[in-house]
């Protein structure tokens, strides 16, 4: 009974890991957590993707969203670089964001 309980622990641990180590999305509700976040943001109209990946503590996230009318591409990437930081500092977790503004799926 011993032998039966460590392997299926280590079958579980081994798992776990795996997923630590190849990366997996984070929770659900960070995710939803995220997604209200940005679409809060006056910057962003409409949240279209977002990708979220964990490696141990850190995350990458990579935001397919429609931005609001700028006047220039200069104050565009000024708004994106805004909601880059803000999500950042709301989520200390997050490491690394790539912000792809589209005006559709």
């Amino acid at each position: 009974m011993i032998g039966v309980l460590l392997v299926v622990i280590a079958v579980m641990v081994g798992i776990e890991v795996k997923g630590l180590l190849i990366g997996q999305g984070v929770d659900p509700e960070t995710r939803t957590a995220l997604i209200a976040f940005l679409e809060g943001r006056e910057e962003i109209v409409k949240v279209f993707n977002i990708i979220t990946l964990q490696l141990g503590r850190d995350v990458m996230v990579a935001v397919k969203a429609q931005m609001r009318e700028y006047p220039s591409q200069e104050a565009l990437v000024e708004a994106i670089n805004r909601c880059e930081c803000h999500m950042k500092t709301a989520f200390p977790q997050i490491v690394w964001s790539f912000f792809e503004p589209d005006l559709r799926e």
